[in-house]
């Protein structure tokens, strides 16, 4: 227990030194907000260093407190606390930003009134003026959640209070309250930006300002004046003055809190404006915000001189607008502050992105689901903020992303576009349409003209350019570029949000366009131009531009509507239109439902019956549409009778569709390709990857031949080459030959309509086809449709994806293949509402069905994979069909060109067309090695028991001497039974039959745990087993010994040893080491001799051997290599020193120390046997030593010998490797 306590006070310790320094991990990375990094003012303001947690900030008063705990809060009634939550959009349940009570899965504690799962806080059953805790309560909390200017960490300090008032800010037609700070320090008086948009004040003129910073650092400004005028809280004193604009003045100020000194105060009967006032006041995030600062150019005509001091360091001063109370609090009411660290990062565009258009239909479950709920909240906030005019228009509000960076002017940008405009347009003589646009904007009240232009802060211009389309009905139109960025400041989009990803609806928008017999497309008019933007939002959407061109005509616009180039505008778009439907009567509820589900955007696309239900479609939806400014325009649709289309214009006979070719005539859609342009630039990663999203194609029909390229972009990913860097001449020339067949895909057509006539629902069925190679893997979905006469098979959509870069088995992307396709199935059904539609899985992986259809317990890898399969389709309906009549074969390995239109293989494969009993039937057995090789591996622990029944022999015995005596009986026994009658022993036991009995016991214990130096686990360590078993006696050194440190044997007396004794004894210890590892060498290992065979016929050193100089300290291998250049004989010529040639010089070594290579003398491996050319039965011809010189050796055959006539006398003398002469053994 002593332990648990001093690791659970440890742990405390920890934790409040992190609280206290502000070290949490949720703390550390945070968003600083525009305010904290703006540059303030140098004035009393500026010294109020409050640090503000934006993570533990309270959502009602921006305190440091949880939001449950907030005392203002308390005092607000419960409609109130729902207008800040809403204006915020926050959860009503947990308090969260971004977050929608519906959807709300927080865990929050059950509210004590009534019992639901919300904060107390927000229960409407508690009375709003309810006081139930003590005054001392009430200034405990009020000082946990006060903040103090202070930069000490956890440091209890009196409060100081900042001259605060509470006053109405006046407008032509509407009054304020705001909070305000005094300040005596400031030479100018100051109001915020949000203030003054709130109440329209206009700008009377300009003035530019230095500004000396607290710490003597200077910035020049410029800032905006304005009149404005001030009353007090009961409105008996008015006072006009000017004031300059400010983005934000200081940090949030809290009011005045209550304590032991309010007392003290009503003695006084003094009001003061900043306790007392319950008014709804003038803020943008918190109540706690300063909105108006007095300085000292108002400030003398304002003080009344009535000063009362109370008795602790608190002082009210009188001002015309009120009384203000400054001064440090009671040091009982102190508090503690902290600071806390920002910062901002940046996220990096994912290269993954570019790839989603492939997962388009197939997005994994868990993504697709979060996604969903941001939709949803997303949703939430739009409707809380959407509104109609009086003209019967929409007016949305930008999605700001909270606590954005701050975001620049941009002028200067946007004045450097615009020449650059200008210029190309005077160039195409397209200037004056260009300014034509505009002048019709400003008509229809689009825009409006900036008059009085004064230069402020807070304004954004956005550039725009001209986009030229010969074909459109608006020849030329400006695009506004809401990316344009400054250095190191961000764009306007970057301070958006975006809205959910509108490309995922366009398969589903494509497969219900294909799926009736007409198919209808149109488009609304200026769809973004009909929608209004808040009046707050504006002054973000500024442009420029030049009268007829000139520089010296500028003029100032600002969007009045939404524009077209913020990512955000097609989201505002569609949810305007999804918002409107909710207000569409009740007899145009199936209209709107379908036109609903047909908009990607601003255009309208999908399908109907007949043409009575066209003509009804058109009428109503022009009907619905017109109630909200909108314009459908630009109808086209398919025709029955193929005589009408003789009547259409050229141009009329193919449109674009979302991305794709529709061509009326045939009812057809083709691949655009008018964007790929070939060049003659060198290939690049980059250009790869430009070309492939060239192709847009979200049906999948063309999918085989773009797998092509995106192979080789994974081969370059394995390379690691830069963006532009020219890629190898192998996968360059596989590119260029790919790109030259990309001409002739535009003429592969597919029929628009799935379902050829008219068809009863009950004869369709989808068809699921997956397939997997090394490279890709991929499934289709396709519609059989089955007629009286006639059976049809089109493709709907097909996915393919490149195998990932880690290597997986083809069994396992097989089973990929077959996850995609029960997703691209489900998915499809879903679009087109065909949930109840018979549906077929094929594959033709045994393996891959044999895991699906399966009940072991799986690996991870497969068992996530086949759970998912099996959610999402039944078991049941998965087949084997062969390789060759799989029809995701073709896109699992890609193709060409002319290798997908001679397939056709979006009609499906031939045998689908034919009868049910005629479809292939394959009873594969898979391998079981992979099969078995996915099985979750099971841990079995067994373990050896024995019974109670077995009892031990020395258990059956009562005492240890009676259980030696019955075994010594029992030796005896045996012993007498091998003996003779006459030789046996009698008598009582002796010692010896003793001690051997207790020898026998032991061993019997000890075989029970150990059984001996033949024990298994001490063979596979090679133990050494000493004989003896005294365990005193010396321990033998061994090599061991000198190559790992010795062991301490015993328990060393650490009693007795201090640091400077043990430092003393490690050394000496070290030091006897060495001197034994230093004597092995020497003394042991010198003396022993190295075994090898001698070669006898080996021949003594000369002049120019290579040789290797042995030493005794270094490894044979490491011995250095060394010529021999003189020999020097001893008095009986034996060499026993030579002198050497070595790398470092010449040295003397002697004759032990140098070992001749392997291969020293010339051997003739050529020359036969002796005994094989001297016959034995001829006499031998002995020569001597002088006879047998080069000069005296005969060239005729004829002298012979043998082997077997040599005398002793004949034998050559023998000598030992290193010269000296061996003599024979005479055996006596």
């Amino acid at each position: 227990m002593k332990f648990l306590r001093q690791e659970i006070e440890s742990e405390d310790k920890v934790r409040l030194a992190r609280s206290g320094f502000n070290l949490e991990l949720d703390n550390i990375n945070k968003c600083t907000s525009a305010s904290s990094r703006r540059e303030r003012i140098p004035t009393a303001a500026e010294l109020y260093n409050s640090s503000e947690n934006k993570k533990e900030s309270c959502i009602f008063c921006g305190k440091l407190h949880f939001s449950n705990h907030c005392r203002y809060a308390h005092n607000l009634s419960y409609d109130e606390k729902k207008r800040i939550l809403m204006k915020k959009a926050a959860c009503f349940r947990c308090f969260a930003v971004k977050n929608v009570f519906r959807f709300c899965r927080a865990k929050v504690p059950a509210c004590e009134f009534c019992g639901k799962s919300h904060y107390k806080v927000m229960c409407p059953e508690i009375c709003i003026n309810e006081n139930s805790k003590n005054p001392r309560q009430e200034e405990k909390v009020e000082n946990e959640n006060g903040r103090d200017p202070t930069l000490s960490n956890a440091t209890p300090i009196r409060k100081v209070l900042l001259q605060t008032l509470v006053v109405g800010l006046r407008g032509e037609n509407k009054m304020k309250y705001i909070r305000v700070l005094i300040d005596s320090g400031s030479s100018k008086s100051y109001l915020t930006n949000f203030a003054i948009k709130e109440m329209r004040y206009e700008c009377i003129a300009e003035e530019n300002l230095t500004h000396s910073l607290f710490g003597g650092k200077e910035t020049a400004e410029t800032h905006k004046r304005y009149l404005i005028s001030l009353s007090d809280f009961s409105d008996k004193y008015r006072c006009n003055f000017e004031v300059l604009n400010q983005e934000i003045i200081c940090s949030g100020i809290p009011r005045i809190p209550r304590g032991s000194f309010i007392k003290k105060i009503k003695k006084h009967k003094i009001f003061l404006s900043d306790l007392n006032s319950q008014v709804d006041l003038l803020y943008q995030f918190s109540p706690d915000e300063i909105h108006g600062l007095i300085g000292a150019d108002v400030l003398g005509k304002l003080y009344t001189g009535n000063i009362k001091q109370l008795k602790s360091d608190l002082v009210l001063v009188e001002t015309r607008l009120g009384w203000t109370l400054m001064g440090k609090t009671d040091a009982g009411e102190s508090t503690d502050s902290t600071n806390s660290v920002m910062s901002l990062h940046v996220n990096d565009a994912k290269i993954s992105d570019l790839w989603r258009l492939d997962t388009l239909g197939i997005l994994d479950p868990g993504e697709k689901g979060t996604r969903q709920e941001l939709e949803k909240a997303a949703e939430e906030h739009f409707n809380r903020s959407v509104k109609m005019d009086s003209d019967g228009r929409y007016v949305v509000s930008l999605p700001w992303i909270q606590g954005h960076p701050p975001l620049p002017t941009c002028r200067n940008l946007a004045e450097r576009r615009l020449k650059n405009c200008i210029n190309s347009l005077k160039k195409t003589g397209n200037l004056e349409a260009y300014e034509g646009v505009f002048s019709e904007w400003l008509q229809e009240g689009v825009i409006e003209e900036v008059k009085n232009y004064c230069n402020d802060k807070s304004d954004h211009y956005l550039p725009h350019r001209a986009v030229i389309k010969e074909n459109s009905t608006t020849r030329v139109r400006p695009v506004f570029d809401g990316s344009a960025r400054e250095k190191n400041s961000p764009s306007i989009n970057d301070c958006l949000e975006k809205g959910p990803n509108t490309v995922e609806l366009i398969p589903a928008i494509m497969n219900r366009f294909r799926f009736k017999k007409i198919g209808v497309v149109a488009d609304i008019r200026r769809a973004f131009l009909q929608i209004g933007l808040s009046e707050l939002d504006r002054t973000y959407l500024k442009f420029l531009w030049w009268e007829e061109g000139d520089p010296a005509k500028p003029k100032v616009f600002l969007y009045r509507r939404v524009v077209f180039g913020l990512s955000c505008s097609p989201y505002l778009l569609g949810a305007t239109i999804r918002f409107h439907r909710q207000n569409v009567p009740h007899n145009f509820e199936k209209t709107a439902t379908l036109l609903l589900e047909s908009f990607y955007v601003d255009n309208c696309v999908t399908s109907v019956d007949d043409h009575e239900e066209l003509e009804k479609f058109v009428e109503e939806s022009k009907t619905i549409l017109s109630t909200a400014k909108f314009e459908l325009r630009g109808w086209e649709h398919s025709y029955s009778d193929p005589e009408s289309y003789d009547l259409l214009p050229p141009e009329g006979k193919s449109i674009s569709v979302l991305g794709l070719r529709w061509h009326l005539k045939t009812d057809s859609l083709t691949i655009d390709l008018r964007d790929c342009v070939e060049d003659d630039t060198p290939v690049t990663k980059r250009k790869i990857l430009s070309t492939v999203h060239k192709i847009f194609d979200p049906l999948g029909f063309t999918c085989p031949v773009t797998l092509g390229p995106k192979v080789l972009l994974q081969e370059c990913w394995k390379l690691k080459v830069s963006w532009d860097t020219e890629l190898p001449a192998s996968i360059s020339k596989k590119f260029e030959r790919w790109r030259k067949e990309l001409s002739k895909l535009n003429k592969i057509e597919i029929p628009r309509c799935l379902i050829p006539g008219r068809n009863a629902p009950g004869n369709l069925t989808f068809h699921v086809f997956c397939d997997a190679s090394k490279i890709a893997y991929a499934a289709c979905v396709f519609l059989r449709c089955e007629s009286e006469n006639s059976t049809t098979c089109q493709l709907i959509q097909a996915r393919c994806r490149v195998a990932p870069m880690k290597s997986l088995s083809i069994p396992r992307l097989e089973l990929l293949a077959c996850s995609i396709g029960a997703r691209l199935s489900q998915s499809v059904s879903s679009d087109m509402k065909l949930e109840n539609l018979p549906k077929i899985f094929w594959s033709d992986s045994a393996d891959a069905l044999y895991w699906i259809k399966g009940t072991e317990t799986w690996a991870p890898f497969v068992y996530n994979r086949v759970k998912e399969i099996r959610s999402l389709t039944n078991t049941e309906d998965w087949y084997h069909v062969p390789g060759p009549l799989n029809a995701a074969d073709l896109p699992s390995r890609g193709c060409s060109v002319e290798t997908l239109a001679m397939s056709r293989w979006w009609e499906g494969m031939d045998w689908l067309k034919r009868p049910p009993e005629e479809w292939p039937k394959s009873n594969v057995t898979p391998d079981f090695d992979i099969i078995n090789s996915e099985k979750r591996k099971t841990v079995i622990s067994a373990a050896n028991h024995e019974g109670a029944s077995e009892e031990k022999y020395y258990n059956r015995f009562s005492s240890y001497d009676r259980l030696l005596r019955v075994t010594a009986w029992m030796y005896r026994f045996f012993t007498n039974c091998k003996i003779e009658k006459s030789n046996r022993i009698i008598g009582v036991l002796t010692l010896e039959e003793m001690n051997r009995a207790e020898i026998a016991v032991l061993k019997i214990v000890q075989k029970e745990s150990f059984s001996g130096t033949d024990d298994k686990r001490l063979k596979a360590i090679q133990c050494y087993v000493d004989p003896n078993d005294d365990v005193n006696d010396l321990t033998p050194l061994t090599p061991s010994m000198f190559l790992h440190d010795l062991k301490q044997e015993g328990i060393p007396d650490l009693d007795i040893l201090d640091s400077s004794s043990l430092n003393k004894r490690h050394a000496y210890r070290q030091r006897v080491k060495q001197d034994l590892r230093k004597r092995f060498r020497t003394e042991y290992l010198g003396h022993l001799r190295q075994s090898s065979k001698f070669d006898r016929n080996q021949k003594p050193l000369q002049i120019g051997d290579i040789v290797l100089v042995s030493s005794d300290n270094t490894k044979r291998i490491e011995w250095p290599l060394a010529k021999v250049m003189e020999l020097y004989p001893s008095k009986d010529g034996s060499i026993r020193l030579v002198k050497v040639k070595m790398k470092s010089g010449e040295f003397l070594r002697p004759v032990l120390r140098l070992i001749p290579l392997e291969v020293t003398q010339k051997v003739d491996l050529g020359k036969p046997p002796v005994d094989r050319i001297f016959p034995t039965n001829e006499p031998t011809v002995q020569l001597t030593g002088k006879e047998c010189s080069s000069e005296t050796i005969p060239d005729e055959p004829d002298v012979q010998r043998t082997v077997n006539d040599f005398s002793s006398e004949t034998v050559p003398e023998k000598r030992s490797r290193y010269g000296r002469l061996i003599k024979q053994i005479v055996r006596i």
